[in-house]
């Protein structure tokens, strides 16, 4: 990318120096001049990282409780191949957070202090559910899931 922007800037140099003051001269030396912005606008909003996640919160967190959570799809054409979930929060005490995993069976992912996991896996539906089992009694806590589907 710094290559393409060296080129850029010494072709705009070009220009610059080697053209007269006219109007089409003026435009031609806008155009390089918004080039790499453009560029680098179209590389971050068409990247895959760049699709937005739901999230969920969840504040009563000393009974269990079982969720599904949904991904809206945009496009008709597009595919699911993968869950990817961002888990943030804290919890005074312990539980376990059991996420699907396909044909009836979940990762287990054990929740306890301040909560910063990752967790990524195939998956092919725009849905999928997760069981909150607390282990220890306690009081206002928070879990919060940010997920997205690729």
């Amino acid at each position: 990318m710094i290559y393409i922007l060296i080129i850029l800037e010494i072709m705009e140099d070009l220009f610059v120096k080697y053209s007269k003051s006219s109007i089409k001269m003026k435009s031609i030396h806008l155009f390089f001049k918004l080039l790499p912005a453009f560029f680098v606008f179209s590389c971050l909003s068409f990247s895959p990282e760049n699709k937005h996640y739901e999230v969920k919160t969840y504040h009563s967190l000393s009974k269990p409780f079982t969720d599904t959570l949904f991904f809206p799809i945009e496009n008709e054409d597009e595919m699911i191949t993968s869950i990817e979930m961002e888990i943030s929060g804290y919890v005074n005490g312990g539980a376990t957070l059991e996420i699907e995993n396909g044909a009836g069976r979940y990762f287990r992912l054990k929740l306890e202090g301040k909560l910063d996991e990752k967790y990524h896996t195939e998956w092919y539906q725009n849905n999928f559910e997760i069981r909150y089992l607390p282990t220890l009694s306690f009081e206002g806590d928070s879990l919060k899931i940010r997920y997205r589907m690729q």
